[in-house]
């Protein structure tokens, strides 16, 4: 709500008259949490690859030694995706992750504190380069 008070407090001048104050309050919480939920709709969360392109175009890569990876960032997240094992749900983690592969396929440095902070994730996307590095299709052999 924006201030720092104890729960307590706030329903014991807001309720003074409840049985059990704070029960009710936290009953109260609770069904608010579901109206607000409600009332956004479910079905207006943006979609995985929705904040996966935002998350990316904050990073800014254009304005690093990533810069010329970008589309193939994408195009590994894409086909990351498609095998549903929960990555779009860690849209930051994966695409960090797969930004330290490319960049090692790529022959770049790695500067894992610029991922970082491009990111915005902390040392753990890491542990995420290995469950990426299998995602990995191979592009369907060109037809003539």
């Amino acid at each position: 709500m924006g201030f720092d008070l104890r729960f307590e407090s706030i329903v014991d001048s807001c309720l003074p008259a409840a049985q059990n104050p704070i029960s009710f309050g936290f009953r109260s919480l609770k069904r608010m949490r579901k109206i607000l939920h409600d009332s956004l709709g479910r079905g207006r969360r943006m979609s995985s690859n929705k904040s996966a392109r935002a998350i990316l175009s904050r990073a800014n890569l254009g304005e690093t030694i990533y810069g010329r990876i970008s589309s193939r960032i994408w195009e590994h997240w894409g086909l990351s995706t498609l095998a549903g094992d929960n990555l779009e749900n860690h849209p930051r983690q994966v695409l960090a992750a797969i930004c330290h592969l490319i960049a090692v396929e790529e022959g770049l440095p790695v500067r894992t504190t610029l991922i970082q902070d491009r990111f915005n994730v902390g040392r753990s996307y890491q542990n995420w380069i290995f469950k990426v590095s299998f995602k990995q299709v191979d592009k369907p052999p060109i037809q003539t």
